[in-house]
């Protein structure tokens, strides 16, 4: 994040943007309108102003990859197990 970017719930790690699918079936944002993820939260309507728990996006990203890595690493585990066992059976 730049040094001259806002800080605001609309750049925070937890808010969650608001959608509508309109008559053309094209996804669009809801202007001021979303709602914070956090579970520390409480229900905001300023999204121009920041609380006590904003958090740049890029630290919720870099978490996110972390735990999708390691829920790659434990599926490629079970995967091999299972395959080992599939060896195993005669009727299969």
């Amino acid at each position: 994040m730049n040094q001259n970017d806002e800080i605001n719930c609309h750049n925070c790690a937890y808010f969650m943007q608001h959608y509508i699918i309109d008559k053309h079936c094209c996804l669009t944002k809801v202007l001021n309108c979303g709602h914070c993820v956090n579970n520390n939260s409480y229900r905001r309507t300023n999204f121009d102003q920041t609380c006590k728990h904003w958090q740049p996006r890029e630290v919720l990203v870099q978490e996110q990859k972390k735990y999708v890595k390691g829920t790659l690493e434990n599926i490629e585990i079970l995967l091999e197990k299972i395959a080992i066992a599939l060896e195993n059976v005669e009727d299969f």
